[in-house]
């Protein structure tokens, strides 16, 4: 798993129309990782995990509801599921 320093990036994800469309968006305090994952029959293929750090999110949030934890005692991670985009800036090299 390898962190990607992203202070700016866009996740968008697919919408249930009869055309192609996505609802993207931007969540402060969120990391992004590339993450290797490998199947049971040897193939492997890379994802993005998302950790949320969800100490300013709304405490009625629909995750504290769904998932039940508590406000303020937890983050979130999760993978992207499948034709889901994460949007990230190309790396910069620094000069000396």
């Amino acid at each position: 798993m390898s962190s990607i320093y992203a202070p700016k990036w866009v996740a968008c994800h697919p919408l249930p129309y009869p055309y192609l469309t996505f609802f993207c968006h931007f969540i402060e305090n969120t990391k992004i990782f590339k993450v290797l994952l490998g199947g049971e029959n040897g193939h492997k293929v890379e994802s993005a995990a998302v950790y949320h750090n969800t100490y300013s999110w709304d405490p009625n949030h629909i995750i504290f509801r769904e998932l039940g934890p508590k406000y303020g005692s937890t983050s979130v991670c999760h993978f992207l599921a499948k034709y889901h985009l994460v949007w990230v800036p190309s790396p910069t090299t620094a000069s000396i």
